[in-house]
């Protein structure tokens, strides 16, 4: 009966009187949990690898072809002298050819792909007449069919011309750009017809020098695709990227070995070179900068254009690989920077136009460098630092400041530690332990297995303490790692870790919720 009466009391928070400990906070420490898993990967072996990778830059080609807003005004004679004249239904007065040029930077452009934009028109007729007007652009093409504007004016005058206005979106749509011959640049081929009109209520009088106005403007178009010659160019490329963001361990290392890979790739049907001047890096704390040495990386670098094969880019590459032997790769890493900067050149087409005018590009493919970082953790570290942060149960009921405080730390790191301890809350921040040391875990014969040590830190306690553990509150536990012997390298493995609990003994009818 006792045990029934017992076992329905579960719904009270759960005491301890003064002979049991009070658990406050466990938790534990993994390299994978501290770096995020796009930076943090084991080989076979299940050695950790630092791996970092990040586009230096995109570069930004588009305005190689890119097309302004623009605006083409033509008027069109009537081709006779005198009049007014009455001119019956169905006769031609106007019939005219243009090649229309469209701005386009310094480019010589054969063809385009609009990804958006839009074309407005408007027609504007001073004759007094009904005419059928048609507008052909036989260049200007969706899904391979001709754009034709079609309208039938009113009567116009100087003072008040009939005008008809629209507009066509222009996404999706495909520009031939080489004229009535085929053979130009930048031009757009258009036809204008106009004759009276079969169904006119009334004659249409014309005179010589009447006169009808065509106005095409290209409002914000942009190009996802261009074939053509774009020119020569040189841009300037000051990059930096910040390595601060990535949560990497700050310290000081000692790296067994380091890879790192240049890759750039071209997608766009355009010859280059770029010439590297600067690859740096900054160390914000230290305030020490590192230059990256490898001979080749600062000599002009040609880089082949793509092909294009019926709308499949097979890309070009170009590859660096720098390891211990042709580079100071491992001395760049151990800076363990904050920053990396890199200053070039870019010429584009620096052979000028060898192919007749068949540059292209893909708007949403264009040239890309590439770095790739690989660093096997098989380090000496100096104040190495881990860190972590967790929720401790909250103590509820009568305590007392007569206990203490005992933290329980195993660790499995072939490193020596010393362990740092805060509690804060919303109101206020306390430290509890500063430079405790922790023993390592003893080595094995086999270099990825170690023999955790354990360690045992006693923390006194006060009322003030226990009233900030009374209320919602964090610890902040940080491992700051350092091997007795800087230049002994130690593997970092996926199985090593760092335990801790915290508890509370000798409080007096203690609990949490």
């Amino acid at each position: 009966l006792s045990i029934c009466l017992l076992s329905c009391r579960r719904e009270e928070p759960t005491t301890w009187d003064t002979e049991v400990l009070v658990p406050l906070a466990t938790g534990r420490i993994t390299l994978d949990e501290i770096l995020t898993d796009s930076l943090l990967y084991s080989d076979e072996n299940q050695l950790w690898h630092f791996r970092f990778q990040e586009n230096l830059t995109d570069f930004d080609l588009d305005t190689l072809v890119e097309i302004p807003d623009t605006t083409i005004t033509k008027s069109f004679v009537v081709p006779l002298t005198g009049g007014p004249f009455n001119i019956p239904p169905g006769q031609v007065i106007i019939n005219e050819q243009e090649n229309n040029l469209i701005n386009v930077n310094d480019a010589l452009l054969k063809e385009v792909r609009i990804k958006s934009g839009y074309l407005m028109y408007s027609v504007k007729s001073y004759i007094d007449g009904y005419l059928s007007c048609t507008y052909d652009l036989p260049g200007v093409t969706l899904d391979g069919v001709p754009t034709i504007i079609q309208t039938t004016t009113e009567p116009g005058t100087d003072a008040e011309p009939f005008i008809y206005s629209g507009s066509i979106d222009l996404t999706g749509y495909k520009m031939d750009l080489t004229g009535e011959t085929g053979f130009m640049f930048n031009r757009i081929y258009s036809h204008l017809q106009v004759l009276t009109s079969l169904n006119a209520p009334g004659p249409t009088m014309v005179s010589g020098n009447d006169s009808l106005e065509i106005e095409l403007k290209f409002v914000d178009p942009k190009v996802s695709y261009a074939r053509g010659y774009f020119g020569q160019h040189i841009y300037e490329l000051d990059e930096t990227v910040t390595f601060s963001d990535f949560d990497f361990p700050d310290g000081l290392l000692n790296l067994e070995s380091a890879s790192m890979k240049f890759e750039i790739e071209n997608n766009i049907g355009v010859d280059a070179q770029i010439h590297f001047t600067e690859l740096s890096n900054y160390n914000s704390v230290n305030s020490q900068t590192v230059t990256l040495q490898h001979a080749p990386l600062y000599q002009p670098i040609n880089i082949s254009r793509a092909y294009d094969i019926n709308g499949e880019i097979l890309s070009t590459y170009n590859v660096m690989q720098l390891n211990n032997s042709n580079s100071n790769i491992t001395s760049f890493i151990e800076n363990l920077p904050d920053q990396f900067s890199m200053q070039a050149d870019l010429v584009i087409n620096p052979l000028l136009d060898i192919t007749d005018g068949n540059d292209f590009i893909y708007a949403d493919r264009a040239l890309k460098a590439q770095l790739e970082i690989d660093i096997p953790l098989r380090i000496a570290a100096q104040n190495l630092v881990l860190e972590d942060t967790i929720d401790l149960q909250q103590l509820k009921g009568e305590i007392s400041s007569q206990g203490f405080l005992e933290l329980y730390i195993e660790n499995a790191f072939p490193f020596e530690a010393s362990c740092f301890v805060a509690v804060m809350n919303s109101a206020s921040e306390r430290s509890l332990v500063s430079g405790q040391l922790i023993a390592s875990a003893f080595p094995t014969l086999s270099d990825n297995i170690t023999i955790p040590a354990q360690s045992v830190i006693r923390i006194p306690v006060d009322d003030a303490l226990l009233n900030m553990i009374a209320e919602p509150s964090k610890m902040v536990i940080r491992i700051v790692f350092a091997t007795p012997d800087y230049d002994q390298i130690h593997g970092l493995y996926e199985h090593y870790y760092i335990d801790f609990k915290l508890i509370a003994n000798g409080v007096v009818e203690a609990g949490y919720d």
